[in-house]
């Protein structure tokens, strides 16, 4: 079990250490208001200059980077644990929403996690490919439950491509034109990178799907796909169905969902041109697993 140092103590930290800490011991919390706070969930609260009295694995900034702002702050803390002597292998972003408000996650992360041990201890050869990365939650527990293997992250990191919305549905169109995922913007390859463990094994592919696929030479045994359009989805499954290793998976994200239909039809037209595919629900009511 990894030991780990958590810097926050805010609301956002005490939801992360109740409900998603169960892999980690933690030794410790920091924080600039260590004097005011004392405690949080039963851990005593440090100033952030003793960082070096504690021996662990990972500092763990527990800070919710989807605020306002938060990319300044979170890059803050990083230097400032740097210049405190904390090698930067060891400071990890790991500031995904709590549970409690995404109830869909948990599945994705324990089948995640099954699936992985399984082909680890298999010995299933391949690299792993996540298409649809935003700011990493997934991304960070790919390069956690698979340490030795290559990552490669395929994402614009600049949001949707117009050319894409223009042609996919009705439904998303409307959503996106009408600013309902405007967030998506502030996608961010520093936060990416932050967020992993394994960074040697990280291997960043900016640009638009399919152009970013030319140069790709390797086989997958899994490969998460999210980039929640009708156009990039079909391509990615094209592509990498023909480089998946004999029991290797391609999970789909947004199957089921109701605004990103192009998801749907995207990977129905996919399927009823192969046979033998069959798609299996992992029981987040988004997503769906293709076994090949």
């Amino acid at each position: 079990m990894k030991k780990v140092l958590f810097y926050g103590a805010g609301e956002f930290a005490k939801k992360f250490i109740a409900e998603d800490t169960k892999d980690y011991e933690i030794v410790g919390v920091l924080d600039v208001q260590w004097k005011s706070k004392k405690t949080i969930c039963g851990h005593r609260i440090y100033e952030p200059e003793r960082v070096s009295e504690f021996a662990c694995d990972y500092v763990i900034i527990a800070l919710d980077d989807l605020k306002k702002g938060a990319d300044k702050i979170i890059k803050e803390i990083y230097d400032r644990l740097v210049l405190l002597g904390v090698p930067e292998n060891k400071i990890i972003l790991q500031s995904f929403k709590s549970l409690e408000h995404h109830k869909n996650r948990l599945p994705r992360k324990q089948y995640l996690q099954e699936l992985s041990r399984m082909q680890l201890e298999r010995g299933l050869p391949g690299d792993i490919a996540e298409c649809g990365v935003f700011r990493g939650w997934f991304a960070s527990m790919m390069n956690e439950y698979y340490p030795e293997k290559k990552l490669w992250l395929f994402d614009t990191f600049a949001g949707f491509d117009s050319a894409d919305v223009a042609v996919d549905t009705e439904e998303a169109k409307e959503a996106v034109l009408g600013g309902k995922f405007d967030h998506f913007n502030t996608t961010s390859e520093d936060i990416v990178r932050m967020r992993c463990m394994y960074r040697e094994n990280l291997i960043f592919k900016k640009g638009y799907v399919p152009d970013t696929f030319q140069d790709v030479d390797a086989q997958f045994c899994f490969v998460n796909l999210d980039m929640d359009l009708y156009t990039p989805q079909l391509a990615a499954l094209q592509f990498f169905s023909e480089r998946m290793v004999k029991d290797g998976v391609i999970l789909v994200h947004d199957y089921y969902n109701a605004v990103f239909t192009g998801t749907k039809k995207a990977v129905d037209e996919f399927c009823a041109k192969r046979d033998g595919m069959i798609l299996h629900p992992i029981g987040d009511g988004l997503s769906v697993a293709i076994l090949f």
